[in-house]
């Protein structure tokens, strides 16, 4: 084998070497995309519960409010007594 072909071959498996490097690069910079894109998602979704968890609040605060107007209304004078 001659010193070129040496260097040949030299070249070549360097060559094949950046090609799996970069294909792995690539591979990684898949996948911090993806995780991006779930923790994105995730955070989304985390406000969405966080707006919903206000609402039902909201909400339960507001039947607590009819309920015990209700029993107010609905009780003869001097035996009010509060929902709770």
């Amino acid at each position: 084998m001659t010193l070129l072909d040496e260097i040949q071959t030299k070249l070549e498996d360097a060559h094949n070497q950046v090609q799996e490097v970069t294909a792995e690069l690539r591979t990684f910079a898949d996948l911090k995309r993806s995780l991006q894109a779930t923790d994105e998602g995730v955070r989304a979704a985390a406000e969405g519960l966080e707006s919903l968890s206000k609402s039902l609040k909201n909400g339960s605060d507001a039947i607590d409010r009819v309920a015990t107007t209700l029993c107010l209304t609905s009780t003869p004078m001097g035996q009010n007594r509060r929902f709770s």
